[in-house]
């Protein structure tokens, strides 16, 4: 919905200060370009988020820039200054370091019920639907019974517990 709202009045804005000039065909090039580059990218980012929880995952978003400001060097001929070796020199170590970021512990999930997309090969995904191998990722509403286990994980989506002299408190 705000998607919607806030496309509208861009175009709104658009065509009230430049009247419409463009062909069918730039206007759909355009529109192709904007699911593709911004909306794809979105769906990407909330399953990420996910999947590998919102810090790590705002970590590698950040990066895109980076990423084409690189494309721009190599295949546009854009220079590279200073500043440009200076922030590669931080950006990289910071991202490795938060995407590399996990522990191993006994820990408790408590008994949950949601809606996500997942996998039944997880550990942590043990109900059953019959034909469906394990490694095919599916969404529905299902329930977590209590668990207790310990296995290297992140702040994911089923990991997000306090930690008190290394012994688990809570599972939110």
């Amino acid at each position: 919905m705000k998607g919607a709202v806030a496309g509208g009045a861009t175009l709104a804005a658009g065509l009230g200060l430049e009247p419409w000039q463009a062909g069918a065909v730039p206007i759909a090039a355009a529109l192709g370009v904007g699911v593709l580059a911004y909306g794809v990218s979105i769906v990407l980012y909330i399953v990420s988020a996910q999947d590998v929880g919102a810090t790590r995952a705002q970590a590698v978003f950040a990066a895109a820039p980076f990423l084409g400001a690189g494309l721009a060097f190599v295949f546009l001929g854009e220079p590279v200054g200073v500043a440009h070796g200076i922030a590669v020199v931080l950006l990289v170590p910071s991202v490795a370091a938060v995407l590399m970021s996990q522990h191993e512990h006994l820990h408790v999930h408590e008994g949950l019920d949601h809606v996500h997309s997942h996998r039944h090969d997880d550990g942590h995904h043990n109900h059953v639907h019959p034909g469906l191998p394990a490694w095919v990722r599916h969404t529905h509403w299902h329930h977590h019974e209590p668990m207790r286990h310990p296995h290297p994980h992140a702040p994911d989506l089923h990991h997000r517990h306090s930690h008190t002299h290394g012994v688990e408190l809570s599972a939110d």
